[in-house]
């Protein structure tokens, strides 16, 4: 079984994307759960919205949206294939789907057709020995830096299809399914980066 990461900075070389800087209105500091795996849809306003970057121009909208806070913000289409291959597998991971409107640039509504998608807590998977990441007193919660990030299969077998590793759960990680599914659809600005795994 193979892993990878999903870009979510989206393609930086296209400058017609759009690419959203701003965080969800009215949820203040609580944003953070949204990169860290943290429920927080009990929180999340029914009339969100996110706005775009007044100094940046691309307005043009793809499977992705990309970000600068670590969000995973899709299409409802993308959405749709994340459910429909964690209902396949029985749906017992929790997730959260949250909905918002897209406001552009002269403050109006520009789609809402896009969700936040939040796999909640991390998974426990890296081959520690193989890796090369250095931890702040030794905490595995506190990584420094990850110069190499080695996946241990044994601990993937009852994996999610999306998920966090503990050390980067602010980076999203899909299973070999998964990624099949989204290339399957031919998903624009969905980027799929394999992750070095344990023989």
């Amino acid at each position: 079984m193979r892993f990878f990461n999903i870009d979510t900075l989206g393609n930086l070389d296209d400058r017609s994307l759009c690419i959203l800087d701003a965080v969800p209105e009215g949820i203040g500091a609580k944003y953070s759960r949204l990169a860290r795996g943290r429920t927080i849809a009990a929180d999340f306003p029914a009339n969100a919205s996110i706005r775009m970057t007044p100094d940046r121009t691309g307005i043009k909208l793809a499977s992705l949206i990309g970000n600068t806070n670590s969000f995973l913000i899709v299409h409802r289409d993308v959405k749709d294939v994340i459910a429909a291959e964690h209902q396949r597998r029985g749906d017992r991971w929790p997730i959260e789907y949250l909905p918002f409107t897209l406001v552009n640039h002269k403050g109006r509504p520009h789609s809402a057709d896009y969700v936040l998608v939040n796999p909640i807590g991390v998974v426990d998977c890296a081959d520690l020995a193989a890796s090369q990441i250095e931890l702040f007193e030794g905490d595995r919660d506190k990584v420094v830096s990850i110069e190499r990030l080695v996946l241990d299969p044994e601990k993937l077998q009852d994996a999610p299809p999306l998920f966090r590793i503990r050390e980067t759960p602010g980076q999203y990680t899909v299973d070999e399914a998964l990624a099949a599914a989204l290339q399957a659809k031919g998903f624009s600005n969905v980027m799929l980066t394999p992750i070095e795994t344990k023989a």
